[in-house]
């Protein structure tokens, strides 16, 4: 600036732009990750303990594939086990 290389007003903007990085940086730095555990990685003869024991955990969030047997197998759970846990699990 001093050399006259680049204008005040493009040193400020640079110097505006460069502040709200700075500040975005910083809330990225406190945003809040959450850990969404799948349903599928459960033990099904204890289903309705296990998400019990995410719920304690403090996990707002619980992971259900859906797969419908098109693009690929159909291994998940089916809709009447996702209704009972819907009903029971305060995490949905």
């Amino acid at each position: 600036m001093e050399a006259g290389v680049i204008s005040r007003s493009r040193y400020e903007n640079y110097m505006m732009f460069y502040h709200e990085l700075k500040e975005k940086e910083k809330e990225e730095i406190l945003m809040k990750y959450q850990l969404s555990p799948s349903i599928l990685a459960a033990d099904f003869n204890r289903l309705g303990e296990q998400i019990n024991e995410v719920e304690k955990s403090g996990c707002e969030w619980l992971h259900i594939d859906v797969m419908d047997g098109m693009f690929v197998p159909c291994i998940s759970l089916g809709m009447p086990v996702i209704e009972s846990i819907r009903k029971r699990a305060v995490c949905f």
